[in-house]
């Protein structure tokens, strides 16, 4: 879930190497497993949306590396990827 709105769902397995939303990508990418103690954290570019305003469109796409200009006016519908894995992405991750 990204700011209010259900980005991906799915069996743990699909989500931790399966992955088909930017944000979750980028989400799992900040954990600190496997990092040295000195060694910064990955983080996702850009900042977070006002609640009070929040952008038009997928809620993401300002801080997406994936954006296309239909993200930034319709809100993707979940749709399936496989069995009970879902998505809402214009433009997801591929294999």
């Amino acid at each position: 879930m990204y700011f209010g709105q259900v980005v991906e769902t799915g069996s743990t397995y699909d989500l931790f190497y399966n992955i088909k939303h930017p944000y979750t990508k980028g989400l799992l990418q900040s954990l600190p497993y496997n990092k040295l103690k000195d060694q910064t954290l990955p983080t996702i570019p850009g900042d977070l949306p006002s609640p009070l305003s929040p952008p038009p469109g997928c809620r993401f796409y300002p801080r997406c590396p994936r954006s296309k200009e239909v993200c930034s006016k319709n809100v993707p519908e979940i749709s399936s990827i496989s069995n009970d894995h879902y998505v809402a992405c214009f433009n997801p991750l591929s294999d």
